[in-house]
């Protein structure tokens, strides 16, 4: 997010050792020793800011409003929101491996989420809420939703041309987006084996396509989701031959997508279909 005619400036939060005067540091970003280059950014009004984390740096955002116009973490740092913390960002990019964003909180991204991580357990969406304009998960970086909401007004991505796409697990919580397209439109063959869309627990994903697209857009989507489960791209609980529940609606133009029950759940149901049936013939006898 550059703005024309303003600079972007650098900061660097370095977390400094002993930040209390007694060989402990408190990883607050709101702490001004804790950061470097460029010091600390103006929480109220520094939009055009790119605000790195140092490498094996932690970071907390407490009871605290940080903003930033592009947010960078280094190899082996790590992100913590509180509930009450809020993260404000244009684009919220995480381009190093070894690094762990946690979010109990609220994080607005102007822009879209893109995670990068090279493989590392990069993102732990744990409660809380997010929102974004789109998310594309990239070479091999997982984003965890294990609670909380993700609201998107855009798509989400989970397959590059350049090289692997990403891993998904939807275990809790729910995200919602309004476009269908998860695939790079340079893909020839999406069929690829570069990502993986993993469900379980309560973990909803939900595509609430608009009026302009839904239409035309809802009947792709339903082929391409159960061609991914025959190509085993979409799981739950990793198991490929598991798929997932898809629920569709037509009229709305949603899709929903859930784990697949275990079978317990299944002889639960069974049981209590079975019981409402023999009430029902009782009660006619």
């Amino acid at each position: 997010m550059n703005i024309a005619g303003v600079a972007q400036a650098q900061r660097t939060f370095t977390e400094v050792t002993d930040t209390n005067g007694d060989g402990t540091g408190d990883y607050l970003w709101s702490t001004t020793a804790n950061w470097g280059t460029g010091g600390m950014p103006d929480s109220t009004s520094d939009s055009t800011n790119n605000v790195t984390i140092s490498e094996d740096a932690d970071v907390v955002i407490n009871d605290d409003t940080a903003v930033a116009s592009k947010l960078t973490l280094k190899s082996g740092s790590s992100l913590t929101v509180t509930a009450d913390g809020e993260l404000n960002t244009g684009n919220f990019i995480d381009l190093q491996a070894n690094v762990d964003v946690n979010n109990y909180g609220t994080i607005n991204v102007a822009a879209r989420f893109l995670l990068t991580a090279g493989g590392a357990d990069a993102y732990n969406h744990a409660g809380g809420s997010i929102t974004a304009s789109s998310l594309e998960i990239r070479k091999n970086g997982t984003f965890h939703m294990l609670g909380g909401t993700f609201s998107s007004t855009g798509s989400l991505g989970v397959q590059d041309a350049k090289g692997p796409g990403g891993h998904l697990n939807v275990h809790g919580g729910s995200m919602n987006f309004t476009n269908t397209d998860w695939f790079d439109s340079s893909v020839a063959d999406w069929s690829l084996g570069l990502y993986t869309i993993d469900f379980a627990g309560e973990g909803t994903l939900v595509f609430d396509l608009d009026d302009v697209t839904g239409e035309t857009r809802y009947g792709e989507l339903v082929t391409i989701i159960g061609a991914a489960m025959t190509a085993g791209h979409i799981t739950t609980d990793g198991v490929a031959s598991s798929g997932a529940t898809m629920v569709t609606d037509d009229t709305l133009n949603t899709i929903t997508l859930t784990a697949v029950p275990e079978p317990a759940t299944y002889a639960f149901f069974a049981g209590c279909f079975g019981f409402a049936w023999v009430m029902l013939r009782r009660g006619r006898s």
